[in-house]
């Protein structure tokens, strides 16, 4: 009996380690992404495949201080579509320095993620609602500044894009830093307590003297400004400014920070276990691709492995009570 008990005990103290249960998920897919292509861990795949996920990376990040706070923005597919047409709307259309048009797109970006927090924090919308809606607005303001259509950049700036440091590209180093900079944020400063307390309990942070309005506020704006910047980041890349630019990366973003060991429910969460479940959530599609699954299967395998990931969330949550 006292074995049983010691080996639950040993359990439940893995299970308490938010990265556990997704590095061993990515080891395995690993596994049998080697055993199904040749090409899986080539060089030029594993970087290909790093580059792609960056942008999710980056989306995710955010969306896992977000979480932590218990809170949720549904509406980062369109504000990426947003950003990436008024950024060649501007540039191509209007013939903008490179530099105001970012920073125009920077701070619309802002804006949406102000008014978000305002509904969710002011009026008490649950932020369900206010990001559904606002999701539908940011959509179709795309598609009134583009008329519908895909907007072709033609401008010597997209460049940047091509530009590599130690043969690893702009997007890649932007995500890596803003990982290092968000682990030390949520690890080693008052901020990421705030923003946990802040999701455990939202009335003892309050006693505490937390500025929760203030905190709120600030993560809503930070996951709409990264966001923003992932979507300029990729439309640097494309060369150009695409109304659907963004699609699912709420979806996968959440996806991401759950299977990581980020709960649903606020409070906990790990930037490490992000990274971990944006190469899972990565190395599955990659995959499927060089097994040449269609693009709309993978859509329904990623919706899968959320599902999954949630149940695990669960119990996980429940195993820690």
């Amino acid at each position: 009996m006292s074995k049983d008990i010691a080996l639950k005990k040993i359990v439940q103290n893995i299970i308490r380690i938010p990265e556990v249960t997704i590095l061993f998920p990515v080891v395995i897919v690993i596994l049998v992404g080697v055993s199904v292509s040749s090409k899986f861990l080539t060089v030029s795949n594993i970087y290909t495949m790093i580059r792609n996920i960056s942008y999710i990376g980056i989306v995710s990040i955010f969306m896992t201080f977000l979480l932590m706070s218990k809170g949720l923005d549904l509406s980062c597919d369109a504000v990426a579509g947003f950003c990436s047409v008024v950024f060649a709307y501007t540039m191509q259309k209007l013939s903008w320095p490179p530099i105001f048009c970012i920073m125009l797109a920077l701070a619309l970006s802002a804006v949406i993620g102000y008014i978000n927090a305002l509904f969710v924090t002011k009026v008490g919308i649950p932020s369900f609602v206010v990001t559904l809606g606002m999701l539908s607005v940011a959509k179709g303001a795309t598609l009134i500044l583009s008329n519908g259509s895909y907007i072709m950049i033609h401008n010597n700036f997209l460049s940047i894009s091509n530009v590599k440091y130690l043969g690893v590209s702009l997007d890649v180093y932007a995500f890596i830093v803003i990982a290092i900079l968000a682990d030390i944020l949520l690890r080693y400063t008052g901020a990421g307590r705030k923003i946990a307390l802040l999701g455990t309990n939202a009335s003892a942070a309050v006693v505490a003297g937390i500025r929760t309005v203030k905190i709120t506020s600030i993560l809503y704006i930070a996951i709409a400004v990264g966001t923003g910047f992932a979507a300029l980041l990729f439309t640097f890349r494309s060369g150009i400014g695409m109304t659907d630019c963004g699609t699912s990366w709420a979806l996968q973003a959440i996806t991401a920070c759950v299977i990581g060991g980020t709960s649903l429910y606020g409070g906990s969460g790990s930037i490490l276990g992000t990274i971990l479940g944006v190469f899972f959530m990565g190395l599955l599609t990659n995959i499927m691709s060089l097994c040449s699954i269609k693009a709309e299967w993978q859509y329904v395998g990623i919706g899968i492995f959320m599902v999954l990931g949630i149940v695990l969330e669960v119990y996980r949550s429940n195993k820690l009570r």
